[in-house]
């Protein structure tokens, strides 16, 4: 579909893209985010991306919404062509390690079952499909990610009062619901399912970025057993741990 432009209040539009989780939609979106920064508009204050659409917060004061529009539509045929004459398909990749199951993963069981497949058979499918970070938000960095693993549980009816976090850990829950996974730093209720938890954190004041992800990035999640999740632990506590990136092609 061609890009809708939609009124958000009096100081904000969205560009919709499309209406559904779409790597090719959300490619659109990233694109354009990226362009808009390596081109500002004056008077654009901010920009969010999503799943399908990009938010643009204004200030009135320094530009007119049907103007900006205009600028955003030039822009968008600059893109098109950008597109066309683009053939790379690397990625910025982020290789997860996760503990599945165990204290904090208590519904990896419930997961399988409702699949027809063992826990193991869920890890393992897990493991073999990388996600796309399709957007960040909810909590400092959590990332919304989507693979096409074929898992589809839904969501809880009525959300857990805690998401498996205690206040001894220091790293996040894994969660998994509606062919999304994502993992979430801080204890919250949650509607998603635990299955796993990794000592890493997406949002980390004093690292050099402090955030994880980006949208457009994606990554693999790999099990990792209780002595590795120890030994990364005691690495991090040092200061000594590095999160594994690489660029690789997606196709």
């Amino acid at each position: 579909m061609e890009p809708k432009f939609l009124f958000a209040g009096d100081k904000a539009i969205s560009i919709e893209f499309g209406t559904t989780i779409d790597p090719e939609i959300n490619t659109q979106v990233i694109r354009l985010h990226k362009l808009m920064q390596e081109k500002p508009i004056d008077g654009v204050v901010e920009l969010v991306p999503s799943y399908r659409s990009l938010n643009i917060v204004f200030c009135p004061e320094k530009i007119r919404y049907d103007i900006l529009i205009e600028k955003c539509k030039s822009l968008l045929q600059e893109l098109k062509q950008m597109q066309a004459d683009s053939t790379s398909n690397i990625v910025r990749m982020v290789h997860l390690p996760i503990l599945f199951g165990g204290e904090v993963g208590d519904e990896l069981e419930v997961v399988a079952d409702f699949h027809g497949i063992t826990p193991q058979e869920l890890i393992n499918t897990v493991t073999s499909h990388p996600s796309r970070v399709y957007m960040i938000g909810f909590m400092p960095g959590l990332a919304y990610m989507s693979g096409n693993n074929g898992l589809h549980m839904p969501r809880h009816t009525t959300p857990r009062l805690d998401n498996g976090l205690k206040s001894h850990h220091t790293g996040g829950v894994f969660v998994l619901a509606d062919n999304q996974t994502n993992f979430m730093d801080f204890p919250s209720a949650t509607g998603w399912h635990p299955v796993g938890y990794t000592p890493v954190k997406q949002f980390l004041i004093g690292r050099e970025d402090p955030f994880l992800f980006r949208p457009g990035d994606w990554c693999k999640f790999e099990a990792i057993t209780q002595q590795q999740l120890e030994e990364i632990e005691a690495e991090m506590k040092a200061g000594t741990y590095q999160v594994n990136v690489s660029y690789e092609e997606v196709e």
